[in-house]
């Protein structure tokens, strides 16, 4: 399994992307370790010394690091990657109940070209983007 791992625009945070499905759709937001226990790899991640938020993409797991801790991201990167090659490995599912999976912006036949368009870019952009520039 091949991670990749991407800056963004908050230095405290990085964008892992695994290859493969983290959500079906949508996005998960888990700002901390105590919203993290509905999904076995935010719990995993929460373990990790220095991780403060976990946010979920359909194809990508955002980690956002304590920035009062003297942890880098040298440091921590290697840590992350290991969580997410084992979660994919055990085949466990993304969150342990299906109904705590994100509703998607369900995209209705009788929505205007331009709702459906917002739609699109509420999943794809915005949600992923307000994440990115969390504190």
């Amino acid at each position: 399994m091949f991670i990749e791992a991407h800056p963004t625009p908050n230095i405290n945070s990085l964008k892992f992307h695994p290859g493969k499905p983290v959500l079906p759709h949508g996005t998960m937001d888990f700002p901390s370790a105590r919203s993290g226990m509905q999904s076995p790899l935010a719990s995993a991640l929460f373990r990790l010394d220095g991780v403060r938020a976990v946010f979920f993409g359909m194809d990508f797991v955002t980690v956002t690091k304590s920035s009062d801790d003297d942890l880098s991201w040298a440091e921590l990167k290697p840590e992350i990657f290991a969580v997410i090659m084992d979660f994919y490995a055990s085949g466990s599912p993304v969150v342990s109940d299906p109904s705590d999976l994100p509703e998607q912006t369900t995209v209705n036949e009788d929505d205007s070209e331009v709702v459906q368009l917002i739609k699109e870019l509420l999943d794809t952009r915005i949600r992923p983007a307000v994440q990115e520039r969390a504190p």
